[in-house]
């Protein structure tokens, strides 16, 4: 007589029990794990990317470009913690849309004549 293989699925359908047993241990280890994981309330994620956009109704592309994104671009520079290589901007008809990222090691400012605006 030749032996046959039991393939695992025919296993687990003949041997209810272990199967049973193997799911509830493997049930109990990951409550357990989940139970005794390290977690933070609020983990540090450290952002170093900023959006900046300024809306222009009625300026076409060039007049953005010359009157609001150079100038933009300009004072952005200036801060040595701006990384102007990782820095993207694109102007559209009426909008510039400016990209950056900083830096990791950032100097803290305090009073640098920037002005928050919200929508």
């Amino acid at each position: 007589m030749k032996k046959r293989k039991i393939n695992i699925i025919e296993a687990a359908m003949k041997y209810r029990q272990i199967t049973l047993v193997i799911t509830l241990i493997l049930v109990i280890v990951g409550v357990i794990a989940l139970l005794t994981m390290p977690r933070s309330e609020d983990p540090r994620i450290t952002v170093r990317q900023g959006l900046i956009l300024a809306a222009y109704p009625g300026a076409d592309e060039l007049q953005m470009e010359k009157q609001v994104t150079n100038k933009v671009e300009q004072y952005l520079f200036s801060f040595e913690e701006i990384r102007k290589a990782k820095t993207k901007s694109e102007t559209k008809e009426g909008l510039m849309v400016i990209t950056a990222e900083l830096n990791e090691e950032v100097k803290i400012r305090r009073n640098s004549g920037v002005h928050y605006n919200t929508v």
